[in-house]
């Protein structure tokens, strides 16, 4: 009986990578559906065992955006705000940041009681990880909300006194710790999300049920794997699968649905 459960289990939550709510399937229902997704993705050629990263290099036509027109891209200023390499901030403290124990409860855990998040951020996080939790995923660890310039500095200052050459070729070598002025960080729109069955920041994660989960979840509640595998070319920033952006659910959509980065969807990526 405790093998059935555990398999059932298991069933659930690869269904719930997909996307799709199993809390009120009979066990009949959940084995029928399961094998009619293995099914469809035999037919695609993608593997039962395939990664979020990986489903996006079997399928042309996340790879293959259609091109789109210079006066078409979004601007990057709100919720797409750009913040790289290219783009530094001004270090101004943004305007809506709370603490995110105030828009938070126990659907996530906190590492830091004193973190920061952007409200609406911070909104559409507590709604993505409740769904989570009913698909039956263990808790999520926010682990990183809002820095400041200054810490973000110091975190890169130590980096350079491990490696004076650290982040002299991002785009060649790219970097896990970014410039003080040049962390999408200080927005208060970036998250880093572990999880209670993962708690390390590796490739690893992305492979975990937590990483596919959100990997193939969060564009639905306004959030986007900010450092994909294949654009680390265009970001200079390492995969980083437990890092997530928030910027609106209709671009988070798009973003996601053509296998892009923020950089490609607002048109500055480097040429």
């Amino acid at each position: 009986m405790e093998d059935r459960r555990k398999r059932n289990r298991i069933i659930r939550q690869r269904i719930a990578i997909l996307g799709f709510t199993t809390g009120a399937l009979s066990t009949l229902v959940i084995v029928l559906l399961f094998v009619g997704i293995s099914k469809l993705f035999a037919q695609a050629g993608i593997e039962s065992g395939t990664n979020a990263n990986d489903a996006y290099s079997t399928s042309g036509a996340l790879l293959t955006p259609e091109p789109i027109k210079p006066s078409e891209y979004p601007k990057a200023e709100g919720l797409l705000r750009l913040v790289n390499w290219d783009n530094p901030t001004d270090g101004t403290r943004p305007p809506n940041l709370v603490l995110a124990k105030a828009v938070l409860g126990d659907e996530i855990v906190l590492q830091n009681n004193e973190t920061s998040i952007d409200y609406e951020a911070g909104v559409a996080l507590s709604r993505m990880c409740r769904a989570a939790v009913a698909d039956g995923i263990q808790k999520y660890v926010l682990t990183s909300g809002y820095r400041s310039v200054d810490y973000q500095k110091t975190l890169w200052e130590n980096r350079l006194a491990q490696d004076p050459d650290y982040g002299k070729d991002p785009f060649t070598s790219p970097v896990k710790v970014m410039p003080g002025n040049m962390s999408e960080h200080a927005t208060g729109l970036a998250v880093d999300i572990l999880n209670m069955e993962h708690k390390n920041a590796n490739d690893e994660y992305g492979e975990s049920m937590a990483g596919l989960w959100l990997a193939h979840n969060a564009h639905k509640y306004g959030f986007i794997l900010r450092y994909p595998k294949d654009k680390q070319h265009i970001t200079g920033v390492i995969y980083e699968p437990w890092h997530f952006r928030y910027v609106g659910e209709e671009a988070a959509e798009e973003i996601y649905s053509k296998g892009i980065c923020l950089e490609e969807y607002l048109g500055k990526e480097r040429k």
